[in-house]
């Protein structure tokens, strides 16, 4: 679909109706804190904003064309996710004597006798990922209610701008509508391309266009955290640069995460003191810099985390073998598991509810399965020989039926096993998709 049908589409589906809200849906989904609203649009407005999301991405993707999210953005973005946004925080073993060497160039006579000893004990290690020494997690308030109607209209202006000169090919005539007419009610088009993706002013938590939208409110904001962090007299604000060894930023949608590599992981020797980074310092340097971009802060949800309390981003865990999922996680899927079997085989009959159930343990053996592969195989393992003991437990009616329903079951974990994408931890550098 073309931008200009995009445009017209969406004038006559507007023109249907005085109140834009009756395009949309409107329900609540628990969270930790409350409830969230998401404004899910109806089908034809569904369609026409998640074209021109394509649109957009397609349009951004061209050579020497302004990016649509930053190197660390990870949220609604083909190819990144929670694993991506997670493993940017942890350690390989090769970035590790990376920064072993680095603290040798710049360090004095004695500390360069004890780290050439430490070098030697560094490549005799096996393999293995480290975490960050220290993790600071910020939340964005309201995020997508704070990118407003204007903002929205100069992205699209620049987006509609930039097809005009540099696009021709995008653009189909096909209508008959030449470049001149089309640069004639470009302020309109830009208008209803506003209203398609907008609504009460700003941008609807549960329409497509809106995370692609979101990640280019927030480059700007991601660049000016990205670049000032490496600039000594802001570090100096929170923290002892020369004690630092990296700091990595990454973004998910609205979460924000700062890890620090201090130097006294890296190297321990005396010579070398700990660093204590300010948790207060960083969370107003952060504030500041989204009150730039028209974001606020919530001060609520800023934490740092230590190795001590162990890290924790997006809902996946970091440990000293790299990525995994929590034990409460983990614990809470054996007890469903349990429920599940036990509910299934005393009603001798698999009902609705039953059903649901098991497509909620299958997603969540899929999600774990690519994050953790070893956890995912064991909870596996859990449900056949678990399955095995109730059945013994419960007399059933028709034998055969409890028997089918195992072997089908079993299966389709065994094959969601094999064909789901997981990390590969014992990778050197990034982790590899593998199947």
């Amino acid at each position: 679909m073309n931008i200009l049908q995009i445009i017209s589409d969406t004038k006559e589906l507007l023109s249907k109706t005085t109140d834009q809200n009756d395009l949309y849906g409107t329900f609540f989904i628990p969270k930790q804190n409350g409830y969230r609203e998401i404004n899910a649009p109806c089908k034809e407005l569904k369609i026409l904003q998640k074209a021109f999301a394509q649109y957009i991405t397609r349009f951004h993707a061209g050579k020497n064309r302004r990016k649509i999210s930053h190197s660390s953005a990870h949220g609604f973005i083909k190819g990144k996710g929670i694993i991506t946004n997670s493993a940017e925080h942890l350690e390989t073993l090769t970035n590790r004597v990376m920064h072993v060497n680095n603290a040798y160039k710049r360090g004095d006579t004695k500390t360069k006798i004890v780290i050439t000893q430490l070098r030697k004990s560094l490549y005799a290690k096996p393999l293995q990922k480290n975490q960050r020494s220290v993790l600071v997690k910020f939340d964005i308030k309201n995020a997508f209610g704070s990118v407003k109607t204007t903002k929205v209209r100069q992205i699209i202006q620049h987006i509609f701008d930039a097809t005009i000169d540099l696009d021709r090919d995008y653009i189909s005539y096909s209508d008959g509508i030449s470049l001149k007419e089309l640069v004639a009610y470009e302020k309109e088009a830009v208008e209803t391309l506003t209203q398609l993706v907008t609504l009460n002013g700003s941008l609807p938590q549960g329409a497509p266009s809106s995370p692609v939208l979101l990640n280019i409110s927030l480059f700007k904001f991601q660049y000016d955290v990205t670049r000032k962090l490496k600039e000594e007299n802001i570090l100096r604000r929170f923290c002892n640069p020369e004690r630092v060894q990296k700091i990595v930023v990454s973004t998910y949608a609205d979460d924000i995460s700062i890890s620090f590599l201090l130097l006294k992981d890296v190297i321990q020797i005396p010579q070398i003191k700990k660093c204590y980074i300010d948790k207060h310092k960083i969370a107003c340097f952060i504030e500041r810099e989204l009150k730039k971009h028209d974001f606020k802060l919530n001060l609520k949800k800023t934490m740092l985390f230590t190795k001590k309390r162990g890290f924790k981003i997006t809902g996946i865990t970091l440990s000293n073998s790299g990525l995994t999922v929590s034990r409460k996680i983990y614990a809470n899927l054996r007890a469903t598991i349990y429920n599940y079997l036990k509910d299934t085989f005393k009603l001798n009959k698999e009902s609705k509810a039953t059903t649901l159930e098991f497509e909620r343990i299958e997603g969540m053996i899929s999600h774990i399965a690519s994050v953790d592969i070893a956890k995912a195989d064991r909870l596996i393992r859990y449900f056949v020989n678990k399955s095995k003991k109730v059945r013994i437990d419960y007399t059933l009616d028709n034998g055969e039926y409890g028997n089918t329903l195992l072997l089908e079951n079993t299966a389709r974990l065994k094959e969601l096993i094999q064909n789901v994408p997981y990390q590969d931890i014992n990778t050197l550098s990034k982790l590899k998709v593998i199947r």
